[in-house]
């Protein structure tokens, strides 16, 4: 059951937590940051609610994966990687908000991702 909120109360709610998170540099790691970023901002910007003092860059999985000796042949789909690492198929609702963040916490646990390559593959988000 969820509970129904404005979108300008969520991003604020958001915003707040973000805010409560140790350290001043935050990036945000999305399987494709780039529509992610694009439609935070939107969203941000028809609800007034301002990031760009609490995150300060979108790390993409996608382009790390398909830069990654041993993925970049495959298909780098957050589905595709899943299956790969061994996820369960029934245990998380892939191409959902919150089944999308545990398939992808999964699939970065297993793959070794080092923060140089976040480092590497993040846009500044302004």
């Amino acid at each position: 059951q969820y509970l129904k909120t404005s979108l300008a109360e969520a991003l604020r709610d958001f915003r707040a937590w973000l805010r409560r998170k140790s350290g001043r540099f935050k990036i945000l790691v999305a399987h494709n940051a780039d529509f992610d970023a694009r439609v935070l901002k939107e969203n941000a910007r028809r609800a007034n609610v301002d990031f760009r003092r609490d995150i300060q860059g979108f790390a993409c999985t996608y382009k790390i994966f398909k830069n990654k000796p041993g993925y970049s042949k495959g298909n780098c789909s957050l589905s595709e990687l899943y299956l790969n690492a061994g996820g369960c198929p029934s245990a998380v609702e892939l191409h959902s908000a919150e089944g999308d963040i545990k398939a992808l916490k999964f699939v970065v646990q297993k793959s070794g991702i080092t923060k140089m390559d976040y480092l590497k593959y993040t846009t500044v988000f302004l």
